[in-house]
Order: C-alpha cells, then sequence, then structure tokens
C-alpha cells in the first residue's frame, strides 16, 4: 500500500472544491494577506499519505485538505485547515519561509489561529479525534475490487521472474489481460458522474531525466494510467492520473522499474559522460521491455479467440477515455496534450544493451521504500 498523498477528483468533489477554493479566497481579501490580484493557487482535496488533515505544497501553490473532512461535515476543523494553510502560503510568499517558524506564527495570528506546529487544532478538535478521522479514512483507501485486482496483477508479475520461460511468459500475459478486462469492464459500467480519478505525485525534482520519462511512457501504454510531467521555477513533477486499482499498480511498477533501470546502467558502467550513453541505454531498455510486454498480448491474439482480439483493439479506447477523464475531471476540458519527439540518443552499441537487458526485465516484488527525497511537505 502506497503512503504517498492522492489528490482526488469527481464532479462531486470538484463543486466542493470550488466552494473551498471561494472562502479561501475570501480569507485572504478579507485579512487583506495579499494586494490584489491574489497570487494563483488551488485548493486540493487529498487521501492516504502521512498524518495529516491538511498541508500546503509550493510551487504550484497548493491549500490539500484532507476528504475526511469535506466528506465528515467538519465545517469548523475545515475552516481552520484551510486557515493553517493559507498562513505557510503568505508565510512563503511574503518571507519565503517553510515551516513553522517566526513569520508563519506571524500569519497565524493575523489569520486569528493558534500558531502552533502541526494541525493539532486546539480548541477545535481533540488529538485522538483526529487520529481517529484519519484512521477511517485510510482504512478505505483502496476498495476491496480494486485491493484484490493489485494483489492478483502483482503476484502474476513476480511469476513473471520464473526461470520456467513458459510459465513466465503465460503469467505475463495473464497479468495483461486481468488488466484489460478490468478496464474494459469500468468503461462499460461507469458512470462518468460517478468516477473518481485519482492522481499521484510519483516523482519530484529539478531534473527529470530519461529514465522517468521513458518509464512515465512505459505505463501510459501498459499500465492505464496518464502520466503527465508538471512543469515548475525549481522543479518538476511527474504525476500519473487514473482509477485507484491502476494507479496502486502503475505506481508500484514505477518504483520498481527505477531503481531497476538504474541499476542496470550502473552494471554496465553507462554514465552521462559517455557521449550520450546513458539516455541511450535507457532507451534501449524501455524498448527492450517494451517488445516484451506487447509480446505477451500478441501471445494472447494467437489463439484466435474473439475475446482476446476485442481486448487488444479495446486498449486504445481505455487510454483515450483515461485522457478525456483527466482533461475534464482536472483541467476542466482544457488539457492539451503535446506528443513529444522524446529525447534525442543513437542505436549504438549502448543502446543495443540496454534492449537486451530490457527484454530479460521481469517486474517482481522485493523491493521496499521510496526513491523520491523527503518532500517539504510534512506538519
Amino acid at each position: 500500500m502506497s503512503e504517498r498523498e492522492r489528490f482526488l477528483y469527481s464532479d462531486t468533489l470538484n463543486l466542493i472544491r470550488g466552494r473551498l477554493q471561494q472562502q479561501a479566497q475570501d480569507i485572504l481579501r478579507s485579512y487583506r494577506v495579499f494586494r490584489d490580484p491574489v497570487p494563483p493557487f488551488q485548493v486540493l482535496i487529498f487521501r492516504g499519505g502521512r498524518r495529516l488533515l491538511g498541508f500546503y505544497q509550493p510551487e504550484p501553490h497548493r491549500i490539500c485538505v484532507r476528504e475526511a473532512l469535506v466528506y465528515g461535515n467538519h465545517e469548523a476543523i475545515l475552516g481552520h485547515v484551510l486557515r493553517h494553510e493559507l498562513a505557510h502560503f503568505a508565510a512563503y510568499h511574503h518571507d519565503s519561509e517553510l515551516g513553522h517558524g517566526p513569520a508563519f506564527r506571524r500569519w497565524c495570528s493575523r489569520l486569528e489561529i493558534p500558531g502552533s506546529a502541526g494541525c493539532r487544532l486546539e480548541g477545535v478538535l481533540e488529538g485522538d479525534s483526529a487520529t481517529r478521522l484519519i484512521h477511517d479514512d485510510t482504512a478505505r483507501e483502496l476498495q476491496p475490487a480494486a485491493r484484490r485486482l493489485a494483489s492478483r496483477v502483482r503476484k502474476l508479475l513476480a511469476l513473471g521472474s520464473s526461470p520456467n520461460q513458459h510459465e513466465a511468459e503465460l503469467a505475463t500475459a495473464k497479468a495483461n489481460q486481468l488488466l484489460q478486462q478490468y478496464n474494459l469492464s469500468l468503461l462499460g459500467a461507469q458512470n462518468p458522474d460517478d468516477l473518481q480519478l485519482h492522481a499521484v505525485e510519483a516523482w519530484a525534482g529539478k531534473r527529470l531525466g530519461s529514465e522517468v520519462k521513458i518509464i512515465s511512457g512505459l505505463l501510459g501504454e501498459f499500465f492505464f494510467v496518464f502520466p503527465l510531467i508538471e512543469p515548475g521555477d525549481s522543479q518538476r513533477r511527474l504525476l500519473l492520473y487514473g482509477t485507484e486499482a491502476n494507479i496502486e499498480i502503475a505506481e508500484y511498477v514505477f518504483e520498481y522499474l527505477l531503481r531497476v533501470f538504474r541499476e542496470l546502467r550502473r552494471e554496465h558502467g553507462v554514465g552521462r559522460a559517455s557521449g550520450g550513453g546513458e539516455v541511450a541505454f535507457y532507451a534501449g531498455l524501455g524498448e527492450g521491455l517494451g517488445h516484451k510486454l506487447r509480446a505477451s498480448r500478441t501471445g494472447q491474439q494467437e489463439s484466435a479467440t474473439a475475446e482476446s482480439v476485442a481486448l487488444e483493439t479495446a486498449l486504445i479506447s481505455v487510454r483515450q477515455e483515461t485522457e478525456e477523464h483527466t482533461s475534464r475531471l482536472v483541467f476542466g476540458g482544457k488539457l492539451r496534450v503535446q506528443r513529444g519527439r522524446g529525447s534525442r540518443y543513437r542505436k549504438n552499441e549502448i543502446f543495443s544493451a540496454g534492449l537486451k537487458a530490457g527484454a530479460n526485465i521481469s517486474i517482481h516484488p522485493g523491493l521496499q521504500g521510496h526513491l523520491r527525497p523527503r518532500r517539504l511537505l510534512e506538519r
């Protein structure tokens, strides 16, 4: 189970977000925190992650509140959390301060809330009640059907590393088939008004390396999520959008492949100084693994059953639907995806070595922990 925060979007949640956005704007104007115009910011709703009721994320400016608060009719708590995170927003914008320092405490006083560290909500909510809210929220983070699917796919992908080649190929093909069937049934039965889209920050840093870009492309092609690289002044972020089961599986695969790609590069002695060799090697890894995953789907078609052909031909529809839902729910229908040409590299000996190594990659469990550095989100 991932411990990261997931941003949530749906038609209902977007209405709530709009109300909270207006409430935050009114607070900033009534307390004259900024001169007009107020700097742009977003209010987002999240689930899971660390023991938080809310957090502030700079660049881009995001005021994030926990889903349990907006669905649990906790208006007093919600108002307190909003002001607490707006104090962080003001302290960062005016004083370049993150954390609970003197500038933050001054802004808390200005907004008429206690300036203690954390969202302890003195006089609003007892500590054990806050813990119970978070635990209740975490307990329903992944629905049972999605949990079962994620577990089955993980086990099948683990069998893909079997020394028995026939067993490994069958397991990988079955994992692909399960994912396809799940997404096609979801596509056929889902009422768009009820769809809840999840978004997770898979990576953040000053430099998004070629390995991150290549892996994100594999996730978009084979694991039914929509990857989007979000630019920023001081760092860039890779966000993955999709339904909860797809996000759970894709995030797991991303963590695993990022470690494996980097370990293979070190094993082959490829560095950035070797004439663009790092990019070529990663491109080879991605192409080699992509061939393997496509072959597992092709193996399904060799049986010439109507079901296998229908699954393959419908894949593009599922990907388009994910992209359309992301555009509608997250960007108000204004998302315009530009298909980049990707990093430039040479198909030389380094690329060939990556191609061969990528064809031998199997996705299986066993690597724990998160790769990205700690972000400035903890409270």
